[in-house]
Formats: structure tokens, C-alpha cells, sequence
């Protein structure tokens, strides 16, 4: 079995005419999210081998509150800021076989479509700061594909938002 867990970054900024996309940072809430989706995923106990994310500040960012948590290293891979689903499905397959579980931290659509490849089913695009675990049934990377994976966790920021007091 392996498993990959998919990470989309945390809300980021608006696009801004003098800041380069790659140096969009995280809103505030987006920083708060991934802190908070980070310490939830770890409540699962999924044992991740490695961590690789997007270059982009918005996913470096939200990269390191998941490796504070898992104490891991973040590894960067330019295919996960600007791939299509099937590049991202290139690093899943170039993924070393010691490794039972990687973590993706990237973009929409390419996320989204990835998801939805793997479980070879229409699914709702991942809100900012989602956190999908998907086992696939093989025992090789080089074999995960369309349709291999089962979804077994999808985790929002809305569902832990916490109601205002009125």
C-alpha cells in the first residue's frame, strides 16, 4: 500500500501587479489554517516518508507548518508550482520505494485534478489549506495511476472553524 496525502496551500494573497506569483505570501488566516490543518493531519498518525512542495512562498509557507509537525525536511519540486496533473503523478511515480507515504504541497487546478485522476471520480476542487489522504492499492509507485487511489480522509479549515461569539 502506499498513500499520498495532498496539501493545497493556505489562502493566499491577491495577485499583485509588482510581486512576482511566486511571491505570494499566505494571508493571515492562511497561516493560521495551515498551523491548524497541519497539527489535525498529525492527530491522524499517517506516517509520512517525505515532504515536497511547491517552490512558491504560499506553499513553502504552509509546507513548514506541516514538516514543524512531522518533524520532516521539505523538499521542493518546480513540477508541483506550475505542472499539470500528470507531471504531479510523475513525481508520485519518481518516488523512492522506501517510502510508503509522500505529502504534496502545491496549487489548484493541478491538485484537484490529481485527486480526482487518482480516484478516477469527479470530486469538488480543494479549498485553500485542504488536506486529502489517499491510499492506493499498489506496492511500487511506478504503479500508482488513474483510478488506483480510495480516499480516506479529506480534512477542510471549515471543519475546524470554531462559530463567533454573537
Amino acid at each position: 500500500m502506499k498513500t499520498v496525502v495532498l496539501v493545497r496551500h493556505g489562502k493566499a494573497g491577491l495577485s499583485h501587479p509588482d510581486l512576482d506569483d511566486m511571491d505570494r505570501p499566505l494571508q493571515h488566516r492562511g497561516k493560521k489554517d495551515s498551523i491548524k490543518m497541519a497539527e489535525r493531519f498529525a492527530d491522524l498518525d499517517v506516517e509520512v516518508d517525505m515532504l515536497i512542495s511547491s517552490p512558491a512562498l504560499r506553499s513553502q509557507t504552509t509546507a513548514k507548518a506541516f514538516s514543524n509537525q512531522l518533524s520532516l525536511r521539505v523538499e521542493t519540486d518546480e513540477r508541483l508550482y506550475d505542472g499539470t496533473d500528470s507531471e504531479l503523478l510523475d513525481v508520485i511515480q519518481e518516488t523512492d520505494e522506501e517510502c510508503s507515504c509522500i505529502l504534496l504541497v502545491g496549487h489548484n487546478p493541478s491538485l484537484s485534478d490529481l485527486l480526482r485522476d487518482l480516484l478516477d471520480a469527479e470530486c469538488e476542487d480543494l479549498c485553500a489549506g485542504s488536506v486529502a489522504v489517499v491510499d492506493c492499492d499498489v506496492s511500487e509507485w511506478e504503479d500508482v495511476h488513474s483510478g488506483s487511489g480510495t480516499l480516506e480522509q479529506l480534512l477542510t479549515p471549515a471543519a475546524y472553524d470554531t462559530p463567533h461569539a454573537a
